[in-house]
């Protein structure tokens, strides 16, 4: 049985756990220790209410929660619109390799011998030519005779030397393979840069033709001590403290023209350089569990609107796809094809390829062992340590990988895999004839509609004793300025611009807001979608059920610019056994996101794969700029308190507090008869320029009538200067009804509030 992982996004129980066999499963336990005090109503009744273990946090300003379920009216689903985009694609264009059966460069090969099959359909080849790239040491001038050079710019050489988190053995063989790649005198036009990957990509020389500059580079990606100086593209990435500087080695020395039209060349990678750094930014929150695919895709996307000839040689000990990340496996195929960069992967553990997947076997057996354990407790009793560190056993499995991924990801960009030896050196030899010599072919596609289907691409030559290397097709998606466009982003899209918006399932979402960061103001999205919304595909033969379903988050501006699009697919399948429970459960999309102060609209979307439903949502938000004083972050009444795993989060989640993690409700209403308590949790950001010590009111309304006010001692700051507070009341104090949950946080003369409402039945 296959198991969906995914890092990121939990597959989580409500008020039933979730059976074990769909992955990925975090337990659900209670919070252990409470401390009791008094809650005093103005009516004289009394109730008892306690700061969790918690630590207490701190700064914010006021947000209420909106509970959109309600919004949406009854009726029959809306039809579903036919996404349609236009691509203004007139050609496509591939590079592509022809040896002998010796392995030698063929040169003379004719465009009659050469066809193209699209979707196994012949298209018509609009150009071709053999590109053929000058020596380390030659002249522009020194093409061979009859063959048409290209502009400077298409004579460009890009490659990126991306070393993944490599084991010692593998780190001393692509360190020498590396370097002995640079000790060789770059060919005229090829530019260079470093590149390393650990849980996220780090940039460690820019493109440049210094080889003393990128052999240290490679050395620095190499060794592990020295991991921590990496420039790390995604995320909160560094502010550049003076421009790139293409073709310079380090120390300022101004490197000899290596081609015409120098200047263009210069200024054209500085421009590929920041929309690499741009778009590299804007993928943190999917690297979870996507380390590899995602800085690979900004990589080649960054490239794109670069012409000649681009290569990535990535050095790794294997790669796994599980279901979780197939999309994002597929969609660096395609943005690599569509960005005409090859991808020549590095096996770096030599002749040491004896590792199979018995390895990630066995730990993807235990970490379902251990969620079997985990679930079966349905929150009761202690949490075992495997329990809590099975995350961690679930992402080493994952890094027991095998050699068929990066083989299928060499050959389906155009690229070789280089494994099964020490002398990896060799291998990157066919890199450097590959790169200096290859056809060009521009052929008319079979539509300029990005329908978001994938197009196979097959080239054939007539003549025999011919090897092709080619790329093996792409996704028809629009262009994009932003994020790497995935393939089932496409019917979301054009759901979310539809009108009216379609509700065929439903879903919740919700926005938090916690305190303001140089990056702007942070809010956890998060959207619950229930399983038993969503259709089943049940193989009676194979006694499995397989579910399909994709969630998107896009953010806009006043202006209707998305400033965010965030995204994810979800494959789910087990045994059918299981399925009752599974479907008392709800799916839970977390994201983080940082926004500038404005007026912002949240869509979220929720496709059904298996039925081709869908179901749009809209949030407004609003960003004030910050102010003095003390801030508060949104008041959240608890669904569930989680263990969280050891391992740290790859971004920060507010609703995390050490061992433990916060699941917020979402409008649920809260069943007396299932929940002996009520929770309620916020964060204050105390203002440290102010001596008063903060407090916090808490408050509970019906109407416009306080039925309840307390005013919890809060503990000191953390170490960041922020107070958590867990608030937990006894449930048999309320009666069945619509409540408003108030929190108050004064500090000096400065006051924040902010509040939410919640219901409660029998």
């Amino acid at each position: 049985m296959r198991k969906t992982l995914n890092l990121d996004d939990k597959l989580v129980a409500d008020a039933t756990a979730l059976p074990p066999a769909a992955q990925p499963i975090r337990a659900a336990t209670r919070h252990p220790r409470q401390s009791m005090k008094a809650f005093f109503f103005p009516s004289g009744a009394r109730l008892r209410w306690s700061l969790g273990s918690l630590t207490l946090c701190g700064l914010l300003t006021l947000v209420v929660h909106t509970r959109l379920a309600a919004q949406d009216p009854p009726g029959a689903a809306s039809p579903q619109p036919a996404p349609v985009f236009r691509t203004g694609t007139t050609a496509v264009l591939l590079d592509i390799v022809v040896r002998d059966k010796r392995g030698r460069p063929v040169r003379d090969l004719r465009q009659d011998e050469i066809t193209v099959l699209e979707d196994g359909v012949a298209r018509e080849v609009k150009a071709f030519r053999l590109v053929e790239g000058a020596s380390a040491d030659a002249g522009v001038s020194a093409a061979p005779a009859g063959v048409v050079q290209p502009d400077p710019l298409r004579r460009i050489t890009l490659v990126s030397l991306v070393f993944d988190h490599l084991g010692q053995n593998a780190r001393k063989l692509a360190q020498k393979a590396a370097l002995d790649y640079l000790k060789k005198p770059l060919p005229t036009g090829q530019w260079v840069a470093v590149f390393s990957l650990d849980n996220r990509l780090h940039m460690r020389h820019d493109f440049t033709r210094d080889t003393a500059a990128l052999s240290a580079a490679v050395d620095r990606s190499t060794t592990t001590a020295s991991r921590e100086d990496a420039v790390p593209l995604p995320g909160a990435s560094r502010e550049l403290a003076e421009p790139v500087r293409f073709g310079q080695p380090s120390g300022g020395v101004a490197a000899n023209p290596a081609t015409a039209g120098q200047d263009a060349v210069a200024e054209a990678m500085r421009e590929m350089q920041q929309r690499m750094q741009t778009l590299a930014s804007g993928i943190e929150m999917s690297q979870r569990g996507h380390a590899t695919f995602y800085p690979l895709m900004a990589l080649a996307k960054a490239q794109a609107g670069l012409e000649g000839r681009k290569a990535i040689l990535f050095f790794s000990e294997g790669l796994q796809v599980p279901s979780s990340v197939e999309e994002a496996f597929k969609a660096t195929i395609s943005e690599a094809n569509r960005a005409n960069v090859s991808v020549y992967t590095i096996d770096a553990r030599g002749l040491d390829t004896g590792r199979d997947l018995a390895a990630a076997g066995a730990a993807l057996d235990k970490a379902g062992r251990v969620s079997q354990q985990a679930m079966a407790k349905r929150g009761a009793g202690g949490t075992s340590m495997d329990e809590v560190q099975n995350d961690e056993l679930v992402v080493s499995s994952l890094k027991s990988n095998t050699q068929s991924v990066l083989r299928e990801l060499a050959e389906s960009t155009g690229g070789v895999l280089i494994a099964n030896t020490n002398d990896l050196g060799r291998g990157l030899d066919r890199v450097t004839s590959d790169l200096a010599s290859y056809y060009e072919i521009a052929y008319a596609p079979k539509s300029g509609e990005a329908d978001g289907s994938f197009r196979k691409i097959e080239v054939k030559v007539a003549r025999k004793g011919i090897d092709v290397t080619s790329r093996s097709g792409y996704f028809a998606l629009p262009a994009s300025d932003a994020a790497p466009l995935l393939p089932y982003e496409l019917p979301l899209l054009a759901a979310a611009a539809a009108t009216p918006p379609p509700h065929a399932l439903d879903f919740q979402a919700g926005a938090f807001r916690f305190h303001e960061t140089p990056r702007g103001r942070q809010f956890t999205l998060i959207t619950e979608v229930p399983v038993a919304s969503l259709a089943v595909e049940e193989d009676k033969k194979a006694k499995q059920y397989h579910l399909r379903f994709t969630v998107m988050a896009l953010v806009k501006d006043a202006s209707g610019t998305v400033v965010e699009r965030l995204s994810n697919s979800y494959p789910l399948e087990g045994p059918l056994e299981k399925l009752p429970q599974l479907q008392r459960g709800n799916v839970i999309f977390k994201r983080q996101l940082w926004l500038r102060p404005g007026r912002y609209t949240v869509t979220t979307v929720v496709r059904d794969q298996q039925a081709d439903k869908t179901s749009v949502r809209q949030l407004p938000l609003r960003v004030f700029p910050e102010s003095p004083g003390i801030d508060i972050s949104t008041v959240a009444v608890v669904k569930r308190v989680d263990k969280a795993s050891d391992q740290p989060d790859a971004v920060e989640d507010p609703f995390r507090d050490g061992p433990m993690r916060i699941a917020p409700s979402l409008a649920t209403p809260i069943s007396k008869a299932a929940n002996s308590q009520i929770s309620a949790f916020v964060v204050l950001y105390p203002d440290k320029a102010m001596t008063e010590a903060p407090n916090l009111t808490i408050e509970f309304a019906q109407g416009s009538t306080v039925i309840g006010r307390s005013t919890p001692t809060l503990a000191a700051p953390d170490a960041d200067g922020r107070i958590t507070c867990v608030a937990t009341f006894p449930a048999d104090g309320f009666v069945p009804g619509t409540y408003e949950l108030r929190a108050i946080a004064r500090q000096g003369a400065s006051q924040d509030e902010t509040r939410t409402t919640f219901a409660i039945v029998q």
